[in-house]
């Protein structure tokens, strides 16, 4: 089996006992199912197009890359690769679609389930710098580093800026106020759009990123919670399990009449 460089650990395990198969269906019909539902945008529709003919290129690093590029963009991919899955004979493209299409679901139902912003972060007391736009009762969140190549980074967020409300709503002081924080960002899943109200030195300002998957950035901020990764290793096992029958649905023994 090919060997890939995936962006989380799991997407190395790849799906086993692919094969070529004759297809009568030229033109996959959109199914109704929610791993398929996830919106690109016009430039990414653009790039798909561009990327899925490469998969079966002559030359091996530009499979590769658009492997690996597919594999980012992820469930959004979904619906092209199923019709390009159905018309292509070529079954290192088929070979490369099943790869890509195995780590879309399992992001979607192991990883999808926690938002990493790109940041640590560390309580800020209410008087912190005798910053009066930090209302009593309320607090902020010192970034203390922001990781790269994330939503934060894309933001323009930078170490020492006070964050004092998530979409709005202002951080309430309290105990565990810190983690509470990053509990409400670890529920929303990767591509939801946030809006955190900055302070920085002289300037109260809105910065708007999307929240990502944690795994893929940042696998060692998991490892430190226990519970979390047990839970991980349950629904991996359930989904690994559940795996084999939604590819047959959706791809291997798909037919052309529509799925409900």
């Amino acid at each position: 089996m090919r060997s890939m460089i995936w962006a989380v650990p799991i997407l190395l395990a790849v799906s086993e006992g692919a094969a070529a198969q004759t297809k009568d269906i030229r033109d996959a019909i959109p199914v109704r199912d929610e791993v398929f539902r996830a919106s690109l945008s016009s430039s990414e529709v653009a790039e798909v197009e561009r990327l899925i003919p490469q998969l079966g290129s002559n030359d091996y690093e530009q499979r590769e890359a658009a492997t690996q590029r597919l594999a980012l963009i992820g469930r959004g991919a979904l619906e092209r690769l199923r019709s390009a899955y159905f018309s292509s004979d070529d079954l290192e493209v088929r070979l490369r679609i099943e790869d890509i299409v195995h780590a879309a679901y399992f992001m979607y139902h192991v990883y999808d389930r926690y938002g990493f912003l790109g940041i640590s972060q560390r309580t800020v007391p209410k008087t912190h710098a005798d910053d009066s736009r930090i209302r009593p009762g309320h607090m902020g969140i010192e970034i203390h580093q922001v990781t790269p190549d994330t939503g934060a980074e894309r933001a323009g967020l930078k170490k020492r800026d006070v964050i004092i409300a998530l979409n709005g709503e202002p951080l309430k002081e309290g105990f565990g106020a810190n983690a509470n924080f990053g509990a409400a960002i670890r529920q929303l899943g990767p591509r939801t759009l946030v809006h955190l109200t900055i302070l920085r030195p002289g300037n109260r300002m809105t910065r708007k990123l999307e929240v990502e998957a944690t795994l893929g950035h940042c696998p060692e901020y998991l490892a430190r919670d226990p519970l979390r990764m047990r839970e991980i290793a349950r629904q991996f096992l359930l989904t690994k399990q559940q795996f084999p029958a939604w590819w047959a649905k959706h791809f291997r023994n798909a037919t052309g009449h529509r799925e409900e």
